[in-house]
């Protein structure tokens, strides 16, 4: 999942996305304002990571923003590739593990010159639907293409009447005939906010659905990510913009329920949920069950300062889980992305900036309802990870991009998980 526009979803200058609608960019120093972390809770670190080579599509910059492991042995990488820069025109890039190594499919491109996808998922080996979007006129146009284990098949997918473009940053699938994909629609070429968007695939085509946002987001919003543990019944997250004033990104947290047949609006547990002068989000969400979710993104404790957060999903209520920082002088931190195995077993990715170590990727564990860091290295590179996917056999990937010299390239982190015991 990667969120898509103009604006760079991941934390580090060399991000992997450009996009529209969420910013999570990194501050150059440290804010004035002191930022209490939060409390650091040491457990036994369970699992081992290490950098997996992943082909490039170009020698100059690429990028993967999405995966999705069905097995130990079947996972599907999907982003895009520029010839020399991050400003070039964007390239669809696919790429499949088959257990041991990282080969590139071709895809051609459904729209435009420019496409990139931005999300994928695959309920099967043979069954995966990406999105993602293309260059128009008055703005980005969402697509759709469905993998079957042997090729891609372009899908397209309706703006919704009224609207002058529209993007898509995700995409998950309760079955092989029903999935959801989310972003936002925007009614005027050029605008940075926009409305909560939610397509939904039945199978044959692709319909528009309506979504709330709450009644303090005069600016709108945008859904970032989506789970759906159950055809019928999804979770999507996202950011709700507080001001009307198009270039004020002040925002809070956007959490929906789908559930009945209708999008539903849900509390969350964060006091910092909405902060006007921060750039509280969520970034990400995954449900190993219809009882049990995890949503990951970054809270704003002060102006200025923002900390990765953590609320799960009972099926009743969210409710805050604290996740321990890298150092105590950490500043800045964000989660980019998460998945779940099992309702008793997460694992998280994202960035964090401090005043002794600089930038560095974050990889923590989540088990028995309480998060642990990952150690882990990706010297002599800096990894910035967009999404990661866990197969049930216990592999997870955590795909992004790693700036080497002046380039920027596909890279993979491979995390091998212990067995949980309940």
């Amino acid at each position: 999942m990667v969120v898509a526009g103009l604006v760079v979803l991941t934390t580090a200058c060399s991000s992997s996305s450009s996009h529209t609608n969420f910013s999570t960019s990194v501050p150059a120093t440290r804010p004035p304002t002191t930022v209490v972390p939060p409390t650091t809770t040491t457990l036994p670190r369970l699992v081992s990571a290490a950098i997996v080579q992943s082909p490039s599509a170009d020698i100059g910059y690429s990028t993967l923003n999405d995966v999705s492991c069905p097995s130990n042995d079947e996972c599907l990488a999907v982003g895009y590739s520029a010839a020399d820069s991050i400003m070039a025109p964007k390239r669809l890039l696919a790429e499949r593990w088959d257990g041991r190594t990282w080969s590139i499919l071709p895809v051609v491109a459904p729209g435009r010159h420019g496409s990139f996808f931005t999300g994928v998922d695959c309920p099967a080996v043979d069954a995966c639907i990406a999105v993602g979007n293309s260059p128009d006129v008055n703005g980005p146009v969402p697509f759709a293409a469905r993998w079957d284990g042997n090729g891609w098949t372009a899908t397209p997918i309706p703006i919704p009447a009224g609207a002058g473009s529209a993007l898509l940053n995700d995409v998950a699938c309760g079955t092989r005939s029903d999935c959801v994909g989310v972003g936002a629609s925007f009614q005027r070429p050029g605008a940075n906010h926009g409305l909560p968007l939610v397509e939904r695939w039945d199978g044959t085509q692709w319909t528009s659905t309506a979504v709330a946002v709450p009644p303090n987001a005069r600016g709108g919003g945008a859904l970032a990510s989506v789970d759906c543990p159950a055809s019928g019944d999804c979770h999507a997250v996202g950011r709700a913009y507080l001001s009307a004033d198009d270039q004020n990104n002040s925002a809070g947290m956007l959490a929906e329920h789908l559930m009945d047949g209708a999008w539903r609006l849900e509390r969350l547990a964060d006091p910092h949920a909405s902060n006007m002068g921060g750039y509280p989000a969520l970034f990400g969400v995954s449900c190993a069950s219809e009882q049990s979710c995890v949503a990951v993104g970054q809270t704003a404790q002060d102006p200025g300062n923002d900390l990765v957060v953590s609320e799960s999903w009972d099926g009743t209520a969210w409710k805050l889980v604290p996740v321990p920082v890298p150092s105590p002088d950490t500043y800045y931190s964000s989660a980019t992305g998460i998945d779940c195995a099992s309702s008793l077993d997460c694992v998280l990715v994202g960035n964090s900036t401090s005043d002794k170590s600089g930038q560095q990727s974050i990889v923590a564990r989540y088990s028995r309802g309480v998060w642990s860091p990952v150690e882990h290295s990706t010297a002599p590179t800096l990894f910035n990870p967009n999404d990661v996917s866990c197969a049930s056999g216990g592999v997870c990937f955590a795909v992004g991009t790693a700036q080497i010299g002046e380039r920027s390239l596909t890279t993979t982190l491979l995390i091998r998980q212990a067995s949980v015991v309940p």
